[in-house]
Parts: structure tokens; sequence; C-alpha cells
């Protein structure tokens, strides 16, 4: 088998054609390097060169044809070599990153991604929006996203179900109406208020604590159960039901004042967490470096 140093000391001395040059040039031996030819010959089966004049070496017809078809695998080599190296060590290779896309509005991804172009400019980075939280986990199960942005419980830490989780920032839920709902004029919502609201939520399966916090709230200050009116999953497809009349619901500030609802706190605490997360069994190190740049608030 030809090996690397054999075809490097090849077209060192195809280049020079004079075995004291060549050797000069590669730190060995004028005989180092004429037992190297003569071992690439020997498994090709046929001469490099002509060697007849003592005093001047040629390369044969079949040398000149070989050294066409490799001068450039050295080269080559050495690029991939580089190349790995940087991917091993985080700072090349393409990066998949998942958001939820009102996230923007929390968090600042396109400073990240200035930072990480300008410490590794050989990292390709590709960003895929998203509607819902729900698809960025299954994105980054299923090996499709290395990050993901999404909203998880407000304690979220540490690892949980296979991810490991950076906290970014909390986001605050408040309650969303027209402003031609009965308690849009109210400054504080009391349980007085909001007995007999219509309610639009996630489903329970979706987000089990929504649904938890306002029944035990329900059952402490009025002995009853939430009217869910309408459940629905996503922050658009809730604020859009809300617009129309058909209820109030929980939604993120900046996300309910976009789409020009009117904004009350709820009588108690509602916050989710926005999170980075990456799947417990990647290891990269260029995602290691992307997660290491993100703020914490």
């Amino acid at each position: 088998m030809n090996t690397i140093k054999q075809l490097r000391h090849f077209l060192a001395l195809a280049r020079e054609l004079h075995f004291a040059r060549a050797a000069s040039q590669l730190g060995i031996s004028q005989a180092a390097l004429s037992n190297e030819i003569k071992k690439l010959e020997t498994s090709l089966g046929f001469q490099l060169f002509d060697r007849s004049d003592r005093w001047e070496i040629t390369l044969t017809d079949a040398g000149k044809s070989f050294c066409n078809g490799i001068k450039d695998i050295p080269e080559t080599l050495d690029f991939a070599k580089t190349n790995a190296a940087e991917i091993a060590r985080g700072k090349a290779g393409t990066l998949s990153i998942a958001i939820s896309y009102f996230y923007y509005d929390y968090f600042n991804l396109g400073e990240v991604c200035r930072k990480m172009q300008e410490r590794y400019p050989n990292v390709k980075l590709r960003i895929c929006d998203m509607q819902r939280s729900s698809q960025v986990r299954e994105c980054l199960k299923q090996g499709q996203a290395d990050v993901g942005f999404m909203m998880l419980e407000p304690d979220a830490s540490g690892t949980q179900g296979g991810l490991e989780i950076k906290r970014v920032c909390p986001i605050e839920l408040m309650i969303g109406m027209t402003a031609k709902h009965p308690l849009a004029k109210k400054e504080f919502l009391t349980a007085a208020d909001l007995k007999n609201a219509h309610w639009i939520i996630p489903p329970k399966e979706e987000i089990p604590s929504i649904h938890k916090k306002l029944e035990d709230y329900y059952m402490e200050n009025s002995q009853t159960m939430p009217i869910i009116k309408l459940e629905i999953i996503g922050f658009t497809g809730i604020c859009q039901m809300i617009s129309t009349g058909l209820g109030i619901g929980f939604v993120p500030e900046l996300f309910g004042h976009r789409q020009n609802l009117i904004m009350k706190k709820t009588p108690f605490p509602m916050f989710r967490q926005l999170v980075a997360a990456k799947s417990e069994n990647n290891n990269s190190l260029l995602v290691k470096n992307f997660i290491s740049l993100i703020p914490q608030k």
C-alpha cells in the first residue's frame, strides 16, 4: 500500500528531479529517499523515474501521469486534517438551531450568532423557526437540531427528559383580553372578577402547570372550577381566539401587546422559563462553545 510519506517524497523528487535537493527539502538522506522511491515503484509495478543518466533523472511517461493524478493529494489531506481538527475543537462545522419564533422578542439570538461567527468564523449556522416548544423538543430528540430554544416550567434546570438545559430568562404570562371585554377597564383582577370568565388556554397535556395553577386558584378563592371555553396549542392561536372576543387567556406580555390585546397582571404568579437545550447525548464541543455564549438573566 502506498503511504502518504512515499507520495510526498515522490512529489518532491518529481519537482526537483535531483536526489540531493529533494532529500534536503524533505530533511532526509539521499539513501532514505532512494529507498522510499524504490518501495513505491515496487508497489505500483512500474518505474516512475528514468535513472539511465547518472547526472540527470527524468520522469517516465508513467511517472508523469502518476504525478498529475496525485499532485493535489497532500494538500487535500492537509486541508481535511486541519478542518477535522477544527471541528474536533468546536471551531468549525455546521450548527443547527431550532427556536420557537416569538422568543426573538425576549432573547437576542442574533447577537449570540454574531459572537459565534466572530470567534469561530469557520462555523456555519443553520436556524429554523418553529411555532411551538414541543416541536423544538422533538427536533432535539430526533437529532434534527443541535441546540433548541423553548419554554419550560419556571424551575426548569439541569437535565430533563434527555435534554440538558441552560436557563436564559423568565417569561411572565399575563391575562390577555380585547379592549371591549368587561374586565378591560379593571386595574387589578380579583377572584370575583374571574369567577365567570371564559378561558382560552393550552390543553392540559400540553402545559399541565397552567391548568393546575388556575384550578388551584379557583378552588381556593371561589370553590369552583374555571370555565375552559376553548383549548388551543400555541400562543398565536390563543391570541387570535382572544381577539375575536371568545374569552381571555394567558399569553406572554410582549406577545400580547404585539397582537393589540389588553394585558392584565394575573392575581397569582404565572411564569415560564425560556431555556437553551441540547440532547444529553450530544457532546459536541461546537454545541458547548455556542451555549457558553448565551447570556442568562
